[in-house]
């Protein structure tokens, strides 16, 4: 396992985890920058504007609301711990005309058991 389970123990019961609802949290970017910046490559900022940085489980899953510049198309991307306590990129929606469409998209990631 890549990440660490300790942060992951809200899926042990794959049943439950499929069925209950995945409740995301507004942070501020200062508390975005202060717990994950350091795992942004630099170029990104040249391609993706963030608008929105939520967590849930705790801050366990951080996910960043972006959107892309040349084209205008919104997405979330989820950052999760790993086994040293980092947080690294685990996945992304895909594209959409909304930063709202992005954020709904979201759940559906962890729902999935990509972790």
């Amino acid at each position: 396992m890549y990440f660490n389970p300790r942060y992951f123990s809200f899926i042990d019961d794959k049943k439950s985890a499929l069925h209950s609802e995945i409740k995301m949290q507004d942070i501020k970017k200062v508390r975005f920058e202060a717990l994950a910046a350091y795992c942004r490559h630099p170029a990104t900022l040249f391609q993706l504007r963030e608008i929105r940085w939520l967590q849930a489980h705790d801050e366990a899953i951080l996910v960043v609301i972006t959107q892309d510049i040349e084209d205008g198309d919104f997405a979330a991307v989820l950052l999760a711990r790993d086994l040293k306590e980092r947080y690294r990129w685990v996945n992304m929606t895909g594209f959409f005309s909304t930063p709202d469409e992005a954020l709904a998209a979201a759940p559906a990631l962890v729902d999935k058991g990509l972790f």
